[in-house]
Parts: structure tokens; C-alpha cells; sequence
């Protein structure tokens, strides 16, 4: 599994030392670490070469003081501002220390006065959107990101545990009358974490109302070695309905048993979207069927 990349974001003059001892600690994980210092020469401008950094990243951890830093002219939003913002829009793992302006060791010259009102409605933004944790100095700082970081790592490389039942919905698609087809798509904590692609009729396949688009996927162990994975979804009646099997349908399935299998796979790696994505683009185009599940498997990604 690849590591973590994990982006240090911040103003610098003032934070320069918090920066370096982050980056210190950060070396004693296994991550990838990127910031401004490791930039160097390139042919683009600075703010664009931090988006495609950011881009890049798993964990976006943002370090606020008292200056609001370099300042782009069209949005005259800060390159800090808008780091984050690429972040969020990305749904990125954001992490938000601000100074404590109270306890927090300041000097003078790290006041930004000029831009005061700004860099307050940055940090009220910030606040309003997510749990913050304030800091009172480099080496408080450190350790709160130290005890953070420790445990994403642990969290990164340790594969998903699968509980018993999964949140599922429902994705359909037609290539022809005589070839339709249903997507489950299994979730865990919000995020998707297992596909099985089934025909959609009454002979071979799956045959469910149009109705249900959601339900759950149901793990169940027929014995010591084998599991069957089950869709469990409530009828119109109010009554549990359970379709047993689904594995057995996407399996038997070939066109999409292989796909599903490489897809299911990378999620539960805790591999990047895009790099799935990347994946997914790759394969073969020459059926009309694999094309159409191409698209539905790009928009669970997204």
C-alpha cells in the first residue's frame, strides 16, 4: 500500500520553525510529506503549483497564526484560503490548528494588521466548518499533530474491518432490452467499500421492484470456510425482504465479476479515488456493457 501524502499548509515567516519541526516529526512516520519547501523551481506559478500539490494529498493539515499571508489578486483571497478551499472541495482529511491569540506565545511582528479583518473571516469560516484545536506554541503544536497523526497512520495501514451489515443503494442500467443490469454498492462510514454487479431479471438474475434503490448488504457465514453476501432491503409493506446471494450473481456474472473484483479490491486498500479512477479508465471499452458500468463506477468514485 502507498503511503499517506500528507500537505503542510500555512504562512511562513511566521510559522518557519513550527513548519520544521512538523516536518521533523512527520519524518519519523511512514508518509509522504509535501509544503512549500519542497517545491523548488517550476515553470507555473506558485499558488498553481500548491492546488496540484494539494491535489495530491490524503491529509491536509492547515496551521493558522496571525498573518493571512500572500494574497492572490482576482479571488484577494489569501494562497492559504485557497489551499483550503481546494481541499474541501476534494473532500480532503483536513486538520485545522490556529493559534491561541490568549495563551498562545506571539510576537509582535507576527501581527498582520493590515489584514486583520480578512484573516478573521478566514478563521471564523474555519471555525464555523469544522472541530479546530488551538495551539500555544511550536512544541504544543507538534505533539497535538504528533498523537493525531500516530493514530491516522495506524488507521491508514490496518485494513477496514467489514461489519456484519453494510448501508447499500442501488445503481441500474440498461445496455439493451434483454440486458440490464442492478449495482450494489456496499458503504462503510460513509464511503464506498464493496460493488456487486448482478443481471437485472427474473430467470437468472435479480428481479426488484423499481421502488428500492436502498438497503443493505448482509454478510452471512454458511459454515467455517464460506460466506454468501445477502441484499436485505423493506418492502413497501414494511416487511424485511431479503435476496440471498448477491456474491453468486456478480461471480457468475463474468462481463463485470473481474471488475467488480479489482474495484472492491482497491476500496478496501483504502486506495485513493482518483487513483481508482485512474484504474477504472483503463479498462477495456470494446462491449457497450463495460463502457455503461464504466460510467456508473466513476460516478460511485466521485
Amino acid at each position: 500500500m502507498k503511503k499517506p501524502n500528507i500537505f503542510i499548509s500555512s504562512t511562513y515567516s511566521d510559522l518557519v520553525e513550527h513548519r520544521k519541526q512538523i516536518w521533523i516529526t512527520l519524518e519519523k512516520f511512514e508518509v509522504n510529506i509535501w509544503g512549500m519547501e519542497k517545491f523548488g523551481a517550476r515553470k507555473e506559478n506558485s499558488l498553481t503549483t500548491c492546488l496540484r500539490e494539494v491535489e495530491k494529498c490524503d491529509v491536509y493539515i492547515l496551521i493558522v497564526g496571525m498573518r493571512f499571508g500572500s494574497i492572490d489578486k482576482k479571488s484577494q483571497k489569501s494562497f492559504t484560503w485557497l489551499e483550503y478551499e481546494k481541499a474541501k472541495e476534494l473532500d480532503k482529511d483536513i486538520l485545522i490548528y490556529l493559534i491561541d491569540e490568549v495563551k498562545g506565545e506571539i510576537k509582535v511582528s507576527d501581527y498582520d494588521r493590515e489584514n486583520y479583518q480578512k484573516l478573521k473571516d478566514f478563521k471564523d469560516i474555519l471555525k464555523e466548518n469544522h472541530t479546530i484545536d488551538f495551539f500555544k506554541n511550536v512544541k504544543d503544536l507538534v505533539d497535538k499533530i504528533f498523537i493525531l497523526i500516530e493514530q491516522k497512520t495506524k488507521d491508514y495501514f490496518s485494513k477496514p474491518v467489514r461489519p456484519e451489515k453494510l448501508e447499500c443503494n442501488l445503481i441500474r442500467f440498461k445496455v439493451s432490452e434483454n440486458l440490464k443490469y442492478i449495482v450494489f454498492v456496499g458503504y462503510l462510514n460513509n464511503k464506498p467499500f464493496e460493488i456487486y454487479t448482478c443481471p437485472r431479471d427474473d430467470e437468472e438474475g435479480v428481479l426488484l421492484p423499481v421502488s428500492v434503490t436502498k438497503g443493505y448488504l448482509i454478510e452471512q457465514w454458511e459454515d467455517e470456510n464460506n460466506k454468501r453476501y445477502d441484499f436485505q432491503y423493506v418492502n413497501s409493506r414494511g416487511y424485511k425482504t431479503t435476496i440471498e446471494g448477491i456474491d453468486y450473481f456478480s461471480t457468475n456474472n463474468l462481463k463485470f465479476s473481474k471488475l467488480d473484483g479489482i474495484v472492491t479490491s482497491l476500496l478496501q486498500d483504502n486506495v485513493d479515488k482518483k487513483a481508482i479512477g485512474n484504474v477504472v479508465n483503463r479498462f477495456d471499452e470494446n462491449e457497450i456493457a463495460i463502457k455503461e458500468w464504466k460510467k456508473i463506477a466513476l460516478e460511485i468514485l466521485i
